[in-house]
């Protein structure tokens, strides 16, 4: 047995999630373990496995939080071979984090005599991010990062333009830099990405984007402005070298936004979307006033078993997900969502 998805429940007693953990151990191919850890009675040894190449836990609690980040850091001390690590911290009570919830922590007990790590793919959820000297050796081989409300000790606002809390620790600048700076290191670096996830758009991510070409997927929700002016801008950046650079290897493409405007599909950028030849899935928002009446149901007409093309400008409401080709360009794109608040919309393609 190779892979493991556990997922521990409140009800279990000590003793079978102890048994569980043992049965672990003593599994010689366990190459992939998924693990929830909400429910876990105790610290789980994660360090006394073996072998392990890809690993993702996902917290939800403060309890045994800070041994299990540290578990997770002897785990890969001892995973010369691990190419995926996913840490996803769903617990945050709003006080400062320490060096348990950082990138530095997952390197604390590397052997510095050992050969660097060639991490594939990293994916970090509430916690602290620098790229230095201790990081950036293991991430020379990346090429799929996801960065989730990652700590910004350098400014109080959330990704969501709210002032955060004025308390902060010292391991919050020791361990986690200003999100410019992420992104300023990994081009320095030469660390190409092919598939990104974020919710942060700084600036220096635009120039990262326009340094190099070959991007296939994109997660990207336009998070960290307080108005929609800013956001607008941003987004007009977005669309010009940074997004262009990749449209001829652009696969797949996913923009959600706080506020309509110029990160959502339109006229100010359905010609450099159009360009993505090679893309299967395109999920993007819309702005309210290009719909029409929501209460008319449009007419539609298949244009393929994965794609209805409507002929009318009306939004249809539906608890039902249809994938759209709004544009006859796209009718080959095998899934196309576009959602105006969670909804599902319906354009009429150019005659």
């Amino acid at each position: 047995m190779s892979i493991i998805r556990w997922k521990p429940v409140q009800k279990d007693g000590d003793w079978a999630q102890k048994d569980v953990m043992n049965a672990l151990k003593t599994l010689p191919n366990l190459r992939d373990l998924l693990l929830h850890t909400g429910s876990c009675k105790f610290p789980f040894p994660l360090h006394d496995l073996s072998g392990i190449r890809e690993i993702s836990v996902c917290t939800t609690s403060e309890t045994h939080n800070a041994e299990t980040l540290d578990n997770i850091a002897k785990l890969v001390a001892r995973s010369p071979k691990i190419t995926s690590i996913d840490i996803a911290s769903s617990y945050y009570s709003g006080e400062p984090l320490d060096k348990h919830q950082s990138l530095h922590q997952l390197f604390e007990y590397y052997p510095q005599s050992s050969s660097r790590l060639r991490l594939r793919h990293l994916s970090l959820r509430t916690c602290l991010v620098k790229l230095d000297d201790v990081t950036l050796p293991h991430l020379q081989h990346l090429t799929s990062l996801s960065l989730m409300n990652i700590k910004d000790p350098y400014n109080r606002r959330s990704p969501w333009g709210n002032v955060a809390s004025n308390s902060q620790s010292k391991d919050e600048q020791a361990y986690g830099s200003c999100l410019d700076d992420i992104w300023k290191a990994l081009k320095s670096s030469k660390i190409f990405l092919e598939e990104l996830a974020l919710d942060i758009v700084v600036p220096s991510f635009l120039e990262y984007l326009a340094s190099y070409a070959g991007l296939k997927k994109l997660r990207l929700i336009s998070g960290g402005f307080c108005e929609g002016s800013s956001s607008d801008s941003m987004a007009r950046q977005f669309f010009s070298t940074p997004f262009i650079n990749h449209v001829q290897s652009l696969e797949d493409l996913s923009i959600c936004t706080p506020y309509e405007g110029s990160w959502c599909f339109g006229p100010w950028n359905q010609t450099i979307i159009s360009r993505c030849i090679n893309l299967k899935t395109l999920h993007v928002a819309i702005v309210s006033r290009q719909l029409g009446n929501p209460g008319d149901k449009p007419q539609e007409v298949s244009a393929g078993p994965n794609v209805i093309v409507s002929h009318r400008y009306n939004i249809y409401f539906t608890h039902r997900i249809y994938l759209l080709s709004p544009f006859r360009d796209f009718s080959l794109i095998p899934c196309l969502l576009l959602c105006p608040d969670s909804k599902t919309s319906l354009f009429q393609p150019p005659i």
